[in-house]
C-alpha cells in the first residue's frame, strides 16, 4: 500500500476505524477554503444503504460532518440518495467508471436542490465519475453550482 494518507483512507474505509475520519477533516479546513457564503450546504456522496449498513457508516458524511461547524455550512445528506448499488469504483476498470456510475443517484428533494450551490464531499477520486455524476444529478435537478472536494486523489 501507497502513502500514509493512503494507508488512512484504507483503515477508515474498510477496517472500520471512523475515529480517522475527524483528523482527515481538520487537515482538509486548513487546506480548502470553504468559498463563497452562498453555499448552501455540504453533501457527502451518498453510498448505497447495503454499503453503508455493511461499513456501518458513510466516510464521506464522517468528514463533512467534521468539516460543517468549521465551514459554517451545513450537511445536508439526504437532498441525493444512491438509487441503486454500484460496483466498487476501485475495483472496477478505469474505463468502465463513468459508466458504472450513470443514473446511480436521485435527488429526493428537488425544491432543496433548485438553484442552490453545494460542495460535493468525496474520500477519493480516481477519475473523478462519481463526484461528475452527483454534479449532474443535482443539475438535473435545477442546482446552480457544485464545488467537488476530495481528500485524496489515487
Amino acid at each position: 500500500m501507497g502513502s500514509p494518507l493512503d494507508r488512512i483512507i484504507h483503515k477508515l474505509k474498510y477496517e472500520g476505524q471512523a475515529n480517522l475520519a475527524s483528523g482527515l477533516a481538520r487537515a482538509l479546513v486548513g487546506q480548502v477554503p470553504p468559498g463563497s457564503p452562498e453555499v448552501s450546504g455540504i453533501l457527502p456522496v451518498p453510498l448505497h444503504r447495503v454499503r453503508q449498513r455493511d461499513r456501518g457508516y458513510n466516510q464521506s458524511s464522517l468528514l463533512a460532518a467534521g468539516l460543517e461547524a468549521s465551514w459554517g455550512v451545513p450537511v445536508l445528506e439526504n437532498i441525493v440518495t444512491r438509487r441503486r448499488p454500484t460496483a466498487a469504483q476501485a475495483q472496477t476498470p478505469q474505463e468502465a467508471r463513468a459508466l458504472n456510475m450513470e443514473g446511480a443517484f436521485r435527488v429526493n428533494q428537488p425544491k432543496m436542490a433548485k438553484s442552490r450551490s453545494w460542495i460535493i464531499l468525496d474520500d477519493v477520486a480516481t477519475t473523478g465519475s462519481t463526484l461528475v455524476e452527483v454534479a449532474r444529478t443535482l443539475r438535473a435537478s435545477g442546482a446552480s453550482r457544485s464545488r467537488l472536494i476530495v481528500v485524496a486523489l489515487a
